[in-house]
């Protein structure tokens, strides 16, 4: 229905025409009808007509200042006139005014109607071009956000083409940073955190809204200067630098991107931010330094910002290559004769030198340090079958331990990887020998007691001796501390509850964990999976 308001001041014409006219039957709806100017004003923003039908003539506000006065308003309709005063100079003002139609009184009812017809068929007309126009602006919305984010991601891919003028198409796509003086920044989502909390399928949502999140808390930091995108399961976002921008400003900004995005998403997230670059044809190399800081988490663990620095960031010397290190080797010589020695309170302290060794030394590349720990797990193997221990089924564990390699996010997560594996090496190598009491008076306090609040020092106290002596003893005949045999004695209990499908948070209380996010973080360090994963595989298998 199209609406229509009547202004006449003779009554008996208005009524005439309210009623002499079946309205309803031409989809036209009498959404108001007012004796003057003046009071069709006020009831505009009421009943937003699409048409006019007024008089000229009348006491207070005329028709003529009445559709200057609403148009001033922003009301958007069609008017048409209708005069007992055949009038040019009233009719050439009402052309300027857009009047569709003017109709002289007294008229015929068909006269009437014909004209507000015509009126409503513009009006019509206005609309459909009006909403083909909408849909064209969305769609090249649409379409020029895609592209801008299609370029900018081939732009942080590769180099500048000869043939190229991305001044040009910076101006095109309407892309909000400048040319000069910028850097990119990219942000990664912490896995082990995020899996406690979010399926897979999130992934979409969740970069969506860290990407809403970027944009709130750093569009002012780069005064506005600013793009992001999605790129290869990553964020990315290019900036302009301006004079009052340095590394502390920065830091300080994104360390509150980083508070937003886990009091909002409950999730944790790693930066790595590239150098300055002069022009938009060189920002794949500050996109390359800012993913090249992101590795830099494997080292130092996530939730960390990494910034890169051109005075530190150096590349390997072959001879600092793990590979070849006399040191690092030598340790784990060193560590392998403890194993075969059954030494194995030292084979833990040889293992945490080592992998400190790792850290330190191969901090530039992830890949070398997965290769030096795959080796050493084969070399490990060969000592296995020297040993001939048939209770440890080693082919099966070991294929499983080199499939989990390539998904430990950090050097941390591949040190629990090793660590449990020379664990279960020292059980199956010490299994012909009798435990000493000491040690098997706390394991039994812990298989009694792991769901309440148990502690190295409370346990020592129990079986009568100090919690550093305690504590050698279970490096001594387990190869592990205390605390990880706790941990993992609870997390084999747990595993028990979750295929029975409670809920996570209810068997993090009956395992001996308050706070289930600290349970789904030691569940993952110690399976490779978390709760509700463990649950999920539970049912498809």
């Amino acid at each position: 229905m199209v609406k229509l308001m009547i202004v006449e001041d003779e009554e008996i014409i208005r009524e005439g025409i309210l009623h002499m006219i079946d309205w309803q039957a031409y989809h036209i709806d009498i959404c108001a009808s007012a004796t003057n100017g003046l009071e069709a004003l006020e009831l505009f923003s009421k009943h937003l007509p699409n048409l006019l039908l007024t008089d000229i003539r009348m006491p207070q506000l005329d028709g003529l200042e009445l559709i200057e006065q609403a148009r001033s308003k922003g009301y958007n309709f069609i008017p048409v006139i209708l005069s007992g005063y055949n009038d040019f100079n009233y009719a050439r003002r009402g052309i300027l005014l857009g009047v569709v139609d003017y109709v002289l009184k007294p008229c015929r009812p068909e006269e009437l109607l014909s004209a507000v017809l015509a009126a409503k068929q513009q009006w019509e007309e206005q609309q459909s071009q009006d909403q083909t126009l909408q849909q064209l602006q969305l769609t090249w919305s649409k379409n020029r956000t895609l592209a801008k984010q299609q370029k900018l991601t081939q732009w942080i891919d590769q180099r500048q083409l000869g043939y190229e003028n991305r001044i040009l198409t910076m101006k095109e796509l309407e892309i909000k940073i400048q040319p000069t003086h910028l850097h990119v920044g990219t942000i990664q989502m912490d896995h082990q955190l995020m899996d406690a909390k979010y399926t897979t399928e999130d992934r979409d949502t969740l970069q969506y809204a860290i990407m809403n999140i970027l944009a709130e808390t750093l569009e002012e930091l780069y005064l506005g200067k600013l793009e992001y995108f999605a790129y290869k399961g990553h964020m990315v976002w290019c900036a302009n630098l301006h004079e009052k921008m340095n590394n502390d400003l920065l830091i300080e900004q994104l360390r509150k991107l980083q508070e937003n995005i886990q009091q909002y998403l409950q999730l944790s997230i790693s930066i790595g931010v590239g150098d300055e670059v002069e022009h938009i044809d060189n920002i794949h190399i500050s996109f390359q330094q800012a993913m090249k800081m992101l590795e830099s988490r494997f080292f130092n663990g996530v939730g960390s910002i990494f910034i890169y620095n051109k005075l530190t960031n150096t590349v390997m010397n072959e001879q600092d290559s793990i590979l070849v290190n006399a040191e690092i080797n030598m340790l784990e010589d060193e560590l392998l004769a403890s194993i075969d020695n059954g030494q194995y309170a030292s084979t833990l302290d040889l293992t945490e030198q080592w992998l400190d060794k790792l850290r330190v030394i191969s901090n530039q590349d992830r890949n070398e340090v997965q290769l030096k720990i795959s080796s050493f797990m084969l070399e490990l193997q060969k000592l296995m079958s020297k040993q001939a221990t048939s209770s440890f089924e080693w082919k099966n564990q070991i294929i499983n331990w080199v499939e989990h390699l390539p998904y430990a996010e950090t050097l941390d997560e591949l040190s629990v990887l090793l660590k449990k594996m020379i664990q279960q090496l020292i059980e199956a190598l010490s299994e012909r020998q009798v435990l000493h009491r000491t040690v098997q008076s706390a394991i039994d306090l812990i298989h009694e007691r792991y769901q309440g609040n148990l502690s190295l020092d409370q346990v020592a106290k129990e079986v009568f001796v100090s919690n550093t002596y305690l504590s050698t003893l279970f490096k001594q005949e387990l190869g592990t501390n205390f605390l990880d045999y706790l941990h993992q004695f609870r997390i084999e209990k747990s595993k028990q509850l979750l295929h029975n499908q409670l809920k996570v948070f209810a068997v993090a209380r009956m395992v001996g964990y308050q706070d289930e996010r600290h349970f789904s973080h030691t569940f993952k360090k110690w399976t490779g999976v978390t709760p509700t994963q463990f649950q999920k595989q539970q049912i498809t298998h």
